[in-house]
């Protein structure tokens, strides 16, 4: 087998690290604008809207690409499956943000990876070694000091986090299930679609829809956009990533737009609790991710 040159490998890298990153950025902005519309809509007319907007997107892509034969592949049912999770992962973290600081709602979230152990475990029957699910622990541990001494004012923030923290780690089992046969356009057309229908249902069920401000106008165009680029950027980088784990570590890069958009926006610094606990969370993150490099490389 011929192996990359070191350029190469290190071009194809670096491509994949900087797509990951702007990936998660453009997540950074969905969220925190997801925090900010709910202070004057619900939550069904946040997310039906930017689904709408994100649905078009993705929709008129894949045509212009694929045809609308794209629009119904062979393992429909795993996609329709999957799009449950993420109306799952919308729903929860997008409630969960109206509830959390940026940086207490980042550091729970975080134990997503850790999630998707255990469940590679129950359903995938992948062997997992005793040092990471140690580090499971600790990463778990870090959740319960962030969520600690303010639980009894925003234990449904943590709960709602740790619920779509759990539908994610779900989305990325079955992602894994259906490998990457479709086209990346493909894989933000069910889930959308889903979102939009609920949320659709959900505003006029409620009668929660409220006129929308001149003001806010950029913010919900902007939202579904963000939303997006983020699900395509990371999933393109994961695909041109030499290794995966090469760019999971960036991951991490979220806590530190979080911290920052809720210290100027705001005026929210994390407590030394939520320093404690993310400290916890992403070193065992980080380790677990060496281990796995190490084991892969017959180190």
């Amino acid at each position: 087998m011929t192996l990359p040159s070191i350029p190469s490998y290190k071009s194809q890298a670096l491509g994949a690290i900087f797509l990951v990153v702007i990936g998660y950025f453009g997540f950074n902005i969905a969220d925190l604008l997801s925090k900010i519309l709910q202070n004057h809509y619900s939550i069904f007319q946040v997310l039906a809207t930017s689904s709408f907007l994100a649905f078009s997107i993705s929709a008129v892509w894949l045509k212009a690409q694929h045809g609308w034969k794209a629009f119904f592949p062979p393992n429909y049912k795993a996609h329709i499956i999957r799009a449950l999770f993420i109306c799952g992962v919308v729903y929860s973290m997008v409630a969960s943000l109206k509830l959390l600081n940026l940086a207490d709602f980042y550091g729970i979230i975080f134990i997503m990876p850790f999630l998707v152990m255990i469940l590679s475990v129950i359903i995938l029957k992948e062997h997992v070694g005793l040092r990471r699910w140690l580090a499971a622990l600790v990463a778990f541990t870090g959740v319960l000091i962030i969520a600690g001494p303010q639980f009894s004012n925003i234990g449904l923030g943590v709960f709602l986090a740790l619920v779509g923290a759990f539908f994610s780690a779900s989305n990325v089992i079955t992602l894994r299930v259906i490998g990457k046969k479709n086209p990346v356009a493909f894989y933000g057309v069910y889930p959308f679609a889903l979102i939009f229908i609920i949320s659709m249902t959900g505003l006029i069920a409620t009668g929660s829809f409220a006129p929308i401000q001149t003001s806010d106008i950029p913010y919900f165009l902007l939202h579904g956009p963000a939303a997006f680029f983020g699900t395509t950027a990371i999933s393109v980088g994961f695909t041109k990533a030499p290794e995966a784990a090469i760019v999971a570590p960036f991951n991490y890069t979220q806590i530190i737009w979080g911290v920052l958009f809720g210290w100027l926006i705001f005026g929210n610094l994390p407590t030394m609790t939520t320093w404690i606990g993310l400290s916890f969370v992403i070193a065992a993150g980080l380790y677990s991710l060496w281990r796995e490099y190490k084991i892969s490389h017959h180190l």
